[in-house]
């Protein structure tokens, strides 16, 4: 088996893995990843008596709360957690009534020396209560039929222990076991089962004394043991090979043997056994050598002779029942599965790992280490490659040049290694900690590097340990670059990590989402880069001590402070940089001038002098300074109006962390619904406060997000909420709001400084052209009224930095029906750090070369305008808001605009974006029509030649979808390519804006 549960192994003493013990669980912040779906194998799962709720527990020390039919993740549950294995979760019990949920596994050990079990509420998913100090780590759990009792299964000899799960008494314990207790059940009438590694079942009756202890014919390692639902048959798993006992009741006899049929099955061990709800069908599932399949067999209780066999493309770590005749389980590597009532198909949920432990053979790193390539998925023949200097993801087939996965060298001679406790190394016995097992290593001809379950090591030429360094998972990979400065390990969490060879420092870390694309890259101190909306795939987990719900914050929280791409390109080697050169032909006839809306070139400065944060962790102070609020939504119920709309009733709570609340801003399925009077926060409110809004949503799932602001973090909570089908009145029609800027003529930019900012022939002309066209539209679109700001050379307002502030505010009007349109043409530019400015009318030299120098970097300048002067005033806007962009830059050392970061932070606000191009292409302007060519597009689009279905309405995706080509046909060849961008969360997309009419 390539991975197995570790803990199977476990002898019947319980072995330390930590010397010493601290009292409280560390509060320092943990960087995890954390995705929509778990991030390590699924050890377990079970239905809510609903049947349309279930629940998972992982390694990745969470517990998910999923909807049965679709697997939407409804919610997130957290534990207190700490190094290697602690806060690994192994056992789920779910009580009768549906009201809690029980997790455990190692849990407590690391900080008590003893186990304690999680109780958590499963309506709002809060932490209710820890039991504790119990014997040893937790090996299973089980309720009562009635709710009232916990049984809890220990590992080692610490037997079984009966719990009041009211008082969390201890009403009986049973500690007379040689082994570990692998799986508990109880029969209707209220007798208890436990099965125990060390071959014997345990009976005990309603008051958990021990009726009968026996030994089951033909297993010496059970795995689990299950009632019928009658109460008069039990079945018994083996971990010894494919053998399902069935029990009866009292003699415990065997009353019948399941046996896979010789040749027609490769699993060998059959150790999850369960009956059907109805009691008509018992499932069978084990472990086999495939790493690719495995097996669920299903025996009719009307003729146990011959069994079905289901196969699932997947490796199954647990099974329960599910409906009348179905199941569910859980696989290694994070994906859900259900069989129907009488299926014969499993309908399995996506997983957005791409690393497991077959693909780790295919990894591959590029001499300096800055490129990484992995295959996408064990079926898919493309690959993934992330260049770190280029802060980019792409898809393609082999990658030429890239080093396979080790590089072993004849010195090195690795014994009893893989998979295993005992490796021997050139000869020399290897200690490692207790159950620690080797799944990777890699050497040089100075060092060998060997990753482990929970560690990355480096032993020096005489086999002696230079250093060791913990891992978030099990480091399925370890590679070393060839200038054997790096190591590069991929772990089971689904990240590529970046450790320094001379010390195993990590550097930088890496997790790509299989589905989406989306990445994000890391440093251990917090700072990071990422795709549109990889932020939100890690964050930090807190402790807060060990009967509190964790605090958990996501990177996109802290936006504003930890987005540094500079900081991330320069991590490994120094930062290349390209000169620019731009060619100065003449357009052909029906083509695109090479004239460019720039970012400024400065000629003569050679390096960015900026100044990098200091190196090291992200300590727990710096985070209490700015740590955001903590946000729980109360309630969520729907509600008819008199009218007949649909509105949903929100109850939010919230309290402060660090910084007093300023407002708070509701969304449903990404549009903000409540008006910005709605959301400032009361004097008496800054600190806690319990608010109910009433919003109009449509039938079927909307998503619920909740922001609230302290004003440098945000504090974040979502929730998914199901909204029966109602009769629908037609939602009310709302106002247009567009404000177009364009600039042309830059009165404070002197002549000797004119070539580094020249003037622009069409800016003007677009702006005046699109408000002009989008007014004429008015009501007889959909709209009751257009409002629209013109900024321009020629308008009566011009376009200086105050007009321009002065007219956003117009935005705060918009509520939750209306639709704002910010359009913007002008120079763009940003700063190595990423933030995009503006150039104003009145912008002057000085602070352009301010910025581009480095020596500014603080996301503001006196007389420009930042990325946060335009995002910021859009978020006060309810309703749709559209942010179209025609800035884009001219090839430079310096002054280059950074598309990637005006994105990411576009798709982090909810708004989507227009862009005229890639950040590394030119955006051109079209001398025939007196246009930049991005807006020419869009103008013909937006007069109908967009409305693709003719409905007189034009989706953003539309309007894009029309731009794209039109660009690719009209731009000049010899400036480049140029390729308009969309960023649009989930269905921002189809946003329409109104077919215009031209003048």
């Amino acid at each position: 088996m390539i991975i197995k549960k570790t803990l199977f192994g476990m002898a019947a003493g319980f072995l330390l893995i930590h010397k010493v013990y601290a009292a409280m669980p560390s509060s320092d912040p943990v960087i995890r990843v954390d995705t929509a779906y778990h991030s390590g194998p699924i050890y377990g799962v079970e239905p809510l008596p609903d049947n349309e709720r279930l629940v998972t527990i992982s390694h990745d020390k969470t517990v998910k709360i999923w909807r049965s039919r679709d697997f939407k993740l409804l919610k997130t549950l957290r534990i207190p957690i700490g190094d290697a294995y602690e806060g690994n979760l192994d056992s789920i019990a779910v009580s009768p009534d549906g009201k809690f949920i029980a997790v455990g596994g190692w849990t407590c050990w690391q900080w008590d020396q003893q186990g304690c079990v999680y109780l958590f509420d499963a309506a709002t998913g809060k932490l209710q209560h820890c039991i504790e100090r119990l014997k040893n780590i937790i090996g299973a759990l089980q309720f009562s039929p009635d709710g009232k009792v916990l049984a809890i299964g220990l590992h080692g000899n610490g037997g079984v222990a009966f719990v009041d799960a009211q008082s969390f008494q201890v009403l009986a314990q049973d500690q007379e076991y040689g082994e570990r207790v692998t799986g508990l059940s109880f029969s209707s009438n209220g007798y208890a089962v436990s099965a125990s590694n060390d071959g014997y079942l345990r009976v005990y009756d309603p008051q958990f004394k021990l009726a009968a202890r026996v030994k089951v014919p033909e297993i010496n390692r059970i795995a689990d043991s299950y009632f019928s639902p009658d109460g008069k048959r039990l079945l018994v798993g083996s971990y010894d090979s494919p053998l399902i006992q069935i029990l009866s009741l009292p003699q415990l006899q065997v009353e019948h043997s399941l046996r896979t049929a010789p040749g027609q099955s490769s699993l060998k061990t059959l150790r999850g056994a369960v009956w059907s709800q109805s009691g008509e069908f018992i499932y069978g599932v084990g472990d086999s050598d495939s790493v690719h399949e495995t097996e669920i067999l299903r025996w009719r209780i009307t003729d146990l002779s011959r069994y079905e066999t289901i196969k699932v493309a997947h490796r199954i770590q647990s099974i329960r029942p599910h409906g009348q005749n179905g199941v569910i389980f859980s696989t290694e590597d994070a994906s859900i599965g259900v069989i129907n009532d009488q299926d014969s198909v499993a309908h399995i949920s996506d997983t957005h790992l791409v690393q497991s432990p077959i693909m780790s053979g295919e990894f591959r790193v590029s001499a300096d280490g800055k490129q990484v390539t992995f295959p996408v998925s064990i079926t898919d023949s493309r690959n993934f490659t992330f260049d770190i200097e280029r802060l980019s993801l792409s898809e393609s087939g082999s990658v030429p040049g890239l080093k396979p996965k080790n590089r072993t060298q004849k010195r090195i001679q690795l014994t009893h290694w893989q998979d295993n406790t005992t490796p021997v190394l050139n000869g020399q016995p290897l200690r490692l900690e207790p159950f620690e097992e080797i799944r990777s290593f890699s050497g040089t001809g100075k060092q060998t590097f060997l990753g482990t379950d929970w560690l990355l090591r480096a032993y020096d030429k005489n086999s002696q340990l230079s250093w060791k360094t913990p891992t978030p998972g099990a480091v399925w990979n370890v590679t070393v670059s060839k200038d054997d400065k790096w190591l590069v390990a991929v772990l089971s969490d689904g990240s590529v990590r970046w450790y320094r060879a001379e010390d195993g420092r990590e550097s930088l870390a890496l997790f790509v989402d299989r589905l989406s694309r989306e990445w994000v890259l890391w440093r251990p101190d917090g700072y990071y880069a990422s795709s549109e909306n990889g932020d939100s795939l890690i964050g930090w987990h807190i402790n807060r001590g060990k009967g509190n719900e964790p605090d958990f914050y996501r990177a996109v929280q802290f936006e504003k402070q930890f987005y540094r791409p500079d900081l991330l390109r320069a991590q490994i080697g120094a930062m290349q940089m390209a000169a620019n050169s731009s060619a100065d032909s003449s357009p052909q006839p029906g083509q695109a001038s090479a004239g460019t809306r720039q970012a400024v070139t400065l000629s003569g400065i050679m390096t960015p002098n900026f100044a990098e944060p200091a190196q090291g962790t992200f300590t727990l102070n710096q985070l209490n300074e700015i740590a955001p609020p903590r946000i729980q939504i109360a309630s969520a119920r729907a509600v008819q109006t008199p009218e007949g709309a649909t509105e949903l009733e929100l109850t939010v709570e919230a309290e402060k962390n660090s910084r007093p609340m300023q407002d708070v801003t509701v969304y449903a399925n990404l549009l903000p619904v409540a008006a910005n009077e709605e959301r400032r926060l009361d004097v008496n409110e800054t600190d806690t406060f319990r608010r109910t809004f009433r919003f109009p949503v449509s039938g079927g799932d909307n998503l619920i997000r909740v922001e609230v602001n302290n004003g440098v973090s945000l504090g974040l909570a979502e929730q998914w909420v199901e909204v029966p089908a109602m009769s629908q009145a037609a939602p009310p029609k709302g106002d247009l709001y567009v404000l177009a800027v364009g600039v042309n003529r830059f009165d404070r930019i002197s002549a000797a400084d004119k070539n580094k900012v020249p003037n622009l022939k069409y800016a003007v002309n677009d702006a005046e052209k699109l408000a002009g066209l989008l007014g004429n539209s008015a009501s007889n679109d959909g709209f009751n009224q257009v409002h629209v700001q013109l900024l321009t050379d020629s308008a009566q307002l011009p376009p200086t930095r105050e007009n321009v502030l002065s007219a956003l505010k117009v935005f705060e009007q918009a509520g939750p029906n209306d639709t704002v349109l910010l359009f913007l043409a002008s120079h763009g530019f940003s700063d190595q750090t990423g933030n995009y400015y503006f150039l104003p009318q009145d912008g002057e030299y000085n602070d352009v070369e301010s910025v581009l120098s480095g020596r500014n970097l603080s996301g503001k300048a006196s007389t420009l305008l930042s990325w946060t002067d335009f995002f910021d005033n859009m978020r006060k806007a309810a309703g749709r808001r559209i942010l179209i962009v025609d800035t884009c830059q001219a090839k430079s050392i310096f002054g280059e605009f950074d598309a990637r970061s005006l994105r990411k932070r576009s798709a982090a606000s909810l708004f989507p974006l227009l862009l005229a191009s890639k950040g590394d292409e030119l955006s051109q302007e079209y001398e025939p029509a007196q246009h930049g060519l991005f807006t020419h597009t869009l103008l013909e689009g937006l007069q109908g030649l967009a409305d693709y279905n003719h409905d007189r309405r034009i989706t953003l995706a539309e309007l894009h979808d029309f731009s794209v080509p039109l660009v690719k046909k009209l731009h000049n060849p010899s400036a480049g390519a140029q390729t308009p961008q969309l960023i649009a969360p989930g269905s921002l997309a189809n946003i329409e804006l109104p077919l215009a009419q031209s003048n």
